[in-house]
């Protein structure tokens, strides 16, 4: 299973738990329960399917769905089919210095040390892109190279 569809999946179960289901009565003592999708894009096309389906629904000023009980399976399972398209991206950091030179350096540090990167091309400027999980392995590097610049900076200015 690659990473994004892990990502996807864990990302799937917090949104789920996040996403507060709410049992309450009805001023006409119905049993209603609740939805809410916490974006906000999402929450409308959930709002839209279950019309398009037929389900009594009532939308609060929040844009909370209210349902019946016996739609909780139909209103979960839309709701779980919106939220696990949601699209993510990796929790990633991206690098790069405005002197080419210290990006090249960082990426010869990393490649020397083993740390995983990728170098991502952005508006045609060489970035080095890491992942957070891997911030143990790279957090020191980058400290290095920024030493490194700080110190060029500084040999400059002095001989000036």
């Amino acid at each position: 299973m690659s990473i994004k569809k892990i990502l996807k999946v864990f990302a799937l179960a917090i949104v789920l738990s996040i996403s507060v289901v709410s049992i309450s009565c009805s001023d006409i003592g119905n049993v209603e329960e609740s939805f809410k999708i916490e974006n906000e894009e999402k929450q409308r096309l959930l709002i839209h399917k279950l019309k398009q389906k037929r389900v009594e629904i009532r939308v609060d000023k929040d844009q909370r769905v209210w349902f019946s009980p016996k739609d909780r399976r139909l209103v979960h399972d839309l709701a779980g089919e919106i939220m696990s398209s949601l699209e993510l991206e990796p929790d990633t950091i991206v690098f790069h210095y405005e002197d080419l030179k210290y990006t090249d350096i960082l990426e010869d540090k990393l490649m020397t040390e083993n740390a995983p990167f990728e170098i991502e091309i952005i508006n045609g400027v060489k970035n080095i892109k890491l992942r957070r999980k891997d911030k143990h392995l790279w957090q020191d590097i980058i400290k290095q190279v920024d030493d490194i610049v700080v110190e060029e900076k500084m040999r400059r200015l002095t001989e000036h």
